[in-house]
């Protein structure tokens, strides 16, 4: 008769491995914002929404890690800054990925060893 027993001492403390993956949501889930039409086509004049003022971040996935012998799933939340118009918390320059995010956390969604 032979068994094996394992008990963990000491929480992981560095990360083995991470990645990215829908695991809590779907990408189809998303439905992106389209931006109203103008009253009067016609009109030359009209305001049309500018598409550079604004950016859609689209879905975002969550984000697994491995740690020794324990994974987590977290999910990953961001704050977009305010619309034109209102005031801004902090008056920033970036553009690209993170034009228009104010900040990010992390929510732990699941936690396995």
């Amino acid at each position: 008769m032979s068994f094996a027993a394992y008990k963990m001492m000491h929480c992981p403390t560095g990360i083995d491995n991470c990645a990215s993956g829908f695991l809590t949501h779907s990408r189809a889930d998303y439905v992106p914002r389209v931006p109203p039409l103008p009253s009067d086509d016609l009109d030359p004049d009209a305001d049309w929404p500018n598409p550079a003022t604004r950016r859609d971040l689209g879905p975002i996935p969550n984000l697994v890690i491995t740690s020794a012998n324990v994974l987590e799933v977290y999910a990953v939340r961001v704050q977009e800054e305010p619309a034109k118009g209102a005031p801004a918390a902090s008056e920033s320059g970036r553009g690209g990925v993170f034009d228009g995010v104010t900040g990010a956390s992390l929510e732990l969604v699941c936690h396995y060893r």
